[in-house]
């Protein structure tokens, strides 16, 4: 399960304590759930966020730093954060055809991830051209309405619980 975390709780003292409680409460293994964090809210105070991100970890919850690409990209630390997965913003799939400026962005993005040991997601596939294109790239992960449309609880329920 992947769980947008905004700014506001990145910054919120208690992240750590209401992960702890709704793990508790709920019975699930940080391994089940991913974090997601925009890349834009990570160099901010790149320090504290390594820390704070560290700290995810050692709940065994994974990291992925979404809309990578979009904000403020920073080779400078992305190799330092304890991080499991980048993830390509739509932006960059949808108009992305080989040898234009945007394919070359996707597999810029793609080489720096496997490079560095991060898996990369490609988000807003919508075509079986642009998935071949990704995997022809070695994209290892995508999502997109070419998959599936957003579902309801009780379609996700429905549809993958036996």
């Amino acid at each position: 399960m992947s769980i947008n975390l905004s700014a506001q709780d990145i910054r919120n003292p208690n992240l750590l304590t209401d992960i702890d409680r709704i793990l508790a409460k709920t019975g699930l293994d940080g391994k089940s759930i991913t974090l997601e964090i925009t890349e834009s809210m990570l160099i901010e105070d790149i320090n504290q966020t390594i820390d704070l991100l560290s700290q995810i970890k050692a709940r065994n919850i994974q990291v992925s730093i979404d809309d990578f690409g979009t904000g403020y990209s920073s080779l400078n630390y992305i190799h330092r954060l304890p991080a499991d997965y980048l993830k390509i913003d739509r932006s960059f799939v949808n108009q992305m055809q080989e040898a234009s400026r945007n394919y070359q962005i996707v597999r810029t993005i793609i080489a720096l991830g496997n490079q560095i040991g991060l898996a990369v997601v490609a988000e807003g596939i919508e075509t079986s051209g642009q998935l071949q294109i990704l995997r022809d790239l070695g994209c290892q992960f995508g999502q997109g309405y070419l998959f599936s449309q957003p579902l309801s609880v009780q379609d996700i329920e429905a549809k993958f619980i036996p």
